[in-house]
């Protein structure tokens, strides 16, 4: 039996996931929990080169196999949406794109 190779998208899913300027989304998720204490002051704001990699980012992991990539992607997109909607006129079809191409996956 032939081994199943990997897609395109997975192979580069492994590579943002194992980046260490993923963690950039982890500046994202902390901004969202500050907003919702509003200890906005404490926020640091992204740059328009990290908001363009973690867009970026999650139209490669929502095409990945991994359900987790694809939570991922959907946490990213609705999180820059929420918090950048104000500054970036153009997220919106960004957003939109990137969530219809997150398929059949489960939330866990």
């Amino acid at each position: 039996m032939a081994d199943k190779k990997k897609s395109i998208y997975d192979e580069l899913s492994e590579r943002i996931t194992d980046s260490g300027r993923i963690s950039i989304y982890f500046d994202l998720v902390r901004n969202e929990i500050l907003n919702t204490l509003n200890v906005g002051s404490e926020r640091r704001e992204l740059s328009l080169p990290d908001v363009k990699f973690l867009l970026e980012s999650a139209s490669i992991l929502a095409l990945s196999s991994s359900d987790q990539n694809k939570q991922i992607a959907y946490s990213i997109v609705i999180l820059i949406y929420s918090q950048y909607k104000n500054f970036y006129a153009t997220l919106k079809p960004i957003v939109e794109v990137t969530t219809r191409s997150i398929k059949y996956f489960n939330f866990q």
